[in-house]
């Protein structure tokens, strides 16, 4: 099982690797400029050397781009249902991802709602004007897991990392914050995503599953402004 802390952690190391070693390709579309959709989200998803593939590399796992309406899952090699074909197909999915950079990530919430998966990735971007609609989009993704909550309860028990990118300079690379949430525990409102960064961490805290958390230490990571799960 892979955690929102495990994954933001190998999200944010293969970040600062890509900072480091690959900044040209980095900033060659960034967001906000006027092209920068289609080439950054091949930066993200397309290929041997997709962002998102190293990312699954380092948790150790497979990724398939563009499977049904989904943008990416992750899933463990060799755990196939009908192994003969030419593309997998996984027994069980570790990880969905959705990556929007448009104008409706309600929709890709929704995919991510109805998909199973031990966790949900969604990954959207943002900039200091347009802060107040993210926050609002994450206020709608809420409610709509809410409503689901209420119409089939006890059917999932996912993991859900928002991360958010958030591009100021051109020339500089983004910066991520994230939120994290699951199924059956949805707030009347979102905390307020936390930056993201890197941290030291044992490979047993990283690894902890999600169900690892007490009721009790549970209830009181509730005031933190993004839990950690």
């Amino acid at each position: 099982m892979v955690s929102t802390r495990r994954f933001r952690q190998a999200f944010i190391e293969q970040w600062n690797d890509e900072i480091r070693n690959n900044r040209e390709a980095l900033l060659e579309h960034h967001p906000g400029t006027s092209s920068w959709k289609t080439p950054w989200t091949a930066y993200m998803l397309k290929g041997e050397n997709a962002f998102l593939k190293k990312v699954a590399d380092r948790l150790k796992l497979t990724m398939r781009p563009e499977v049904r309406t989904l943008d990416a899952i992750y899933y463990k090699a060799g755990n196939e249902v009908l192994p003969e074909k030419k593309r997998p197909y996984p027994a069980r999915l570790e990880v969905c991802i959705e990556h929007e950079n448009g104008r409706d990530p309600e929709k890709e919430m929704y995919k991510l709602l109805i998909w199973p998966a031990t966790l949900k990735v969604l990954i959207l971007y943002d900039n200091s004007r347009r802060a107040q609609r993210v926050d609002s989009k994450l206020t709608q993704f809420f409610e709509m897991a809410q409503e689901i909550d209420r119409q089939r309860p006890g059917v999932s028990e996912a993991a859900y990392l928002f991360l958010i990118g958030r591009g100021e300079e051109y020339g500089q690379p983004l910066t991520w914050r994230y939120l994290c949430a699951r199924d059956g525990d949805w707030p009347e409102q979102p905390r307020k995503p936390r930056v993201l960064k890197a941290e030291r961490c044992s490979r047993t805290s990283c690894a902890q599953p999600l169900h690892a958390k007490s009721p009790r230490s549970r209830a009181a990571s509730h005031g933190n402004e993004g839990r950690t799960i």
